[in-house]
């Protein structure tokens, strides 16, 4: 993806300016490029769908302040890898501590001294010569480069702009890597350079020519010296698992454990190649949004919920580096191989019977709701870091209605509608343009049949549904596979509605099961003591909430949440203060009407 989009700018860049200075053989270059880019269109177009696919499904996209983390800046061009014999290793072209925050090799850009002077010297000899089209095209390429490896902090319009019409631009994580267009300009110029020094010139010091050439490209040769890059060993392409799959009559997709979130699934990519059976492992940039809750659930095993989940899935095999301390039906071990177990799932009535699926106790039934007929609650949202003390970040509106036996609803069963509505402020729209809608529809009992996303964030449009089907106990995030769904859990705006229809009074307390993307959480709501806060320049009296949520695979959501509720019976939310880590968010209730 990254060399399509960087070749593809400097393909275009370069044509563009070689048409431009080219002069009589403009309209030759033009019909050529042309036909260039139909057979390139028709050449890639198998590999690009299914990235155009999966991107319309998941709405895979990287916003502008992710790309700003991953930008070089002018300084990476004067850095090189600590592994460099002549600048690194001897530390004068290093980076100092008070670079800290950005590091690592894509802000190790340096390109040579002896390059960069060929490449200047080309550009002035060439400018002057015949090859004046391809001194504009590659300096305007080496220039395009330098500006786009600066992402977003660079010259903010162009990266914007091209963020959001250039299809897979948005997939860029690390701008930086837009330096390798620098290198390449300044290589076809110092390519003239040396062509300039190999031409005849009488009996001057440049009739030395190709002796001088010669020394150059060694000295560049030697800025480029590196100590040997670490390695590890290349996992085995072959492997007595995947053998044993391989000959294992009929289909059935493989789980190998344990199942990482990241890189650790890399070894079953690769012996998947021997078996070619379907795996639940695998890693990328950018995960369905239900694989994490999978990593949670299935590392599990042989607990009755991973089981349940690989049934879901259709799983049939599982191999473990070592044997699964009480695995039992239907997870029968069907090889013990150097370095791994083969497991089978065998599904039965008998083993149905004997690991039936965890019920656990559900939450409390819910309460009368907070209104008679419709609630319409706005926050201001504000954004708090070490560096501001309380910039406003956008706006949140909460909008809930019930639905009368008569009123017509997109989803049958359903007696209430929940929507929340939220938009970015202009000055963090420069960084994070979002304009989102989420919906859930509920049963009488409180319970979401269906869930809706729509996420307009910059590039990013993502409109995807989420069905509950409690009665067979599993949900379904669109096109996905069905996962698990614990008896009485609801997504998030579910249950935020739920919580405020229970009896909080100090010292209540209860654990909520939710599901969001797919992923389990359990939130422990406690209510504590009643304080005066200040809520718009007022100062009231509220209840204090503190709901606690931990994700069901033992991994602690950063995420610490205080709400304050009304002392009434409506509860209506009046401030949600919210740390997530990188910052800090206050919701401050602005407006409130109830029929």
């Amino acid at each position: 993806m990254y060399w399509g989009v960087v070749g593809a700018i400097g393909l275009g860049v370069s044509a563009v300016v070689l048409a431009a200075i080219g002069g009589r053989w403009r309209a030759l270059l033009a019909r050529r490029l042309v036909l260039a880019a139909v057979v390139g269109a028709v050449l890639v177009a198998r590999f690009v769908r299914p990235y155009w696919e999966a991107q319309r499904r998941e709405g895979f996209s990287r916003n502008l302040y992710e790309a700003a983390q991953h930008a070089a800046t002018p300084l990476s061009y004067l850095r090189v890898p600590p592994g460099n014999i002549v600048w690194g290793t001897t530390g004068v072209l290093r980076a100092g501590p008070e670079a800290t925050s950005r590091s690592g090799p894509e802000q190790e850009l340096f390109p040579g001294f002896v390059l960069a002077a060929l490449g200047l010297v080309g550009a002035w000899r060439g400018w002057r010569s015949d090859a004046r089209p391809l001194v504009g095209a590659m300096a305007a390429v080496a220039l395009t480069g330098f500006v786009l490896s600066l992402g977003p902090d660079g010259v903010r319009p162009l990266y914007a702009f091209l963020h959001g019409t250039l299809f897979g631009f948005d997939a860029i994580r690390a701008p930086a890597r837009f330096g390798i267009l620098v290198t390449f300009g300044l290589a076809a110029l110092a390519a003239l350079a040396v062509r300039e020094l190999h031409a005849p010139r009488g009996r001057t010091f440049l009739s030395r020519g190709p002796l001088v050439a010669t020394v150059l490209v060694v000295l560049a040769g030697f800025e480029y010296l590196n100590v040997p890059l670490p390695s590890v060993p290349a996992p085995p392409a072959s492997t007595p698992a995947g053998q044993w799959l391989a000959r294992a009559e009929g289909p059935g997709a493989v789980l190998y454990l344990p199942l990482d979130h990241d890189a650790g699934n890399t070894p079953a990519m690769l012996q998947s190649l021997e078996h070619r059976r379907p795996i639940v492992n695998g890693y990328s940039g950018q995960r369905p949004s239900f694989f994490m809750g999978l990593v949670d659930v299935l590392n599990r095993l042989p607990a009755a919920e991973a089981l349940w989940a690989l049934r879901d899935l259709g799983v049939r095999f599982v191999v473990s580096p070592r044997p699964l301390e009480g695995a039992r039906e239907p997870l029968l071990e069907r090889a013990h191989l150097p370095g791994a177990v083969i497991y089978e799932l065998r599904w039965t009535p008998e083993a149905e019977a004997a690991v039936p699926r965890p019920d656990p106790p559900p939450p409390p039934p819910p309460g009368p709701l907070p209104f008679t007929s419709s609630e319409r609650a706005s926050f201001e949202v504000a954004w708090r870091s070490a560096a501001s003390l309380g910039l406003p970040a956008g706006e949140a509106t909460i909008t809930t209605a019930r639905l009368d036996a008569g009123t017509t609803s997109k989803v049958p069963g359903a007696a209430v509608h929940l929507a929340i509505e939220l938009r970015t402020a202009p000055w963090v729209s420069r960084f994070f343009e979002a304009h989102d809608r989420l919906e859930t529809w509920v049963d009488a009992d409180l319970l979401p049949l269906r869930h809706e996303q729509h996420l307009r964030e910059g590039r990013r449009v993502l409109d995807r549904a989420t069905v509950f089907d409690h009665a067979a106990r599993t949900l379904r995030i669109g096109d996905g596979p069905p996962i698990g769904l614990p008896r009485g859990a609801r997504d998030g705006l579910a249950a935020f509605l739920y919580a405020r229809t229970q009896p909080l009074q100090p010292g209540f307390s209860a654990d909520l099961p939710v599901v969001e993307g797919g992923r389990r959480w359990t939130v422990a709501l406690a209510a504590h003591e009643v304080e005066t806060i200040e809520v718009r320049g007022r100062r009231v009296e509220a209840l204090k909430l503190t709901p606690r949520i931990s994700a069901a695979g033992g991994r602690q959501k950063n995420l610490s949440v205080t709400m304050y509720t009304t002392t009434d019976g409506r509860r209506v939310p009046l401030l949600i203060l919210v740390d997530a880590g990188f910052g800090s968010f206050r919701l401050e209730l602005t407006d409130y009407e109830a029929r």
